[in-house]
């Protein structure tokens, strides 16, 4: 009879640790079917980690935060920095990279994230291959998540053109 009252708690427990599984795909899709998260590191990064579900969870609630908060920066009165075509970042007209690593002095888990403009790719490298540039303004959005602390922090635009 006791064998029976454990059976459930081991399935709802190894039902429960999918949740947390490091996922295979380095493609993520948003509800239209279309690729607009890369898993994908740049090649000169050291300690890096595959990110898990929640980790990707918690990495793109905290990526809208740091984006939202730009926003305000973008909308005050820093002329240099100005986005068109209403000063303001609309995360759905990027894609994105995220790239898990371990800081170097801290080993808190950080994912680097770069927003890359829909309109401006050129082709599907941002697909695995982790994206530099230079300027190109509001086209490229940059910014951290300490997975650690929970905290987003350091986004922003490129320089402008």
């Amino acid at each position: 009879m006791k064998v029976i009252y454990i059976l459930p708690i081991l399935f709802l427990f190894f039902s429960c640790k999918k949740n947390d599984e490091i996922i295979s795909e380095k493609l993520l899709q948003n509800s239209e079917g279309e690729d607009y998260i890369s898993l994908v590191c740049d090649e000169f990064q050291k300690d890096t980690f595959d990110l898990t579900k929640n980790e990707i969870l918690i990495t793109d609630s905290l990526t809208k935060h740091g984006i939202k908060n730009l926003n305000i920066y973008l909308n005050s009165e820093q002329e240099l920095f100005k986005c068109e075509p209403d000063n303001q970042i609309n995360i759905e007209d990027y894609v994105i990279q995220y790239c898990g690593h371990f800081d170097n002095f801290s080993k808190e888990k950080v994912v680097s994230i770069q927003l890359l403009l829909k309109e401006n790719l050129r082709d599907k490298r941002w697909k695995n291959t982790w994206i530099r540039n230079i300027g190109g303004g509001c086209n490229y959005v940059h910014g951290e998540i300490n997975l650690t602390k929970k905290t987003s922090s350091n986004f922003f635009t490129n320089a402008p053109y």
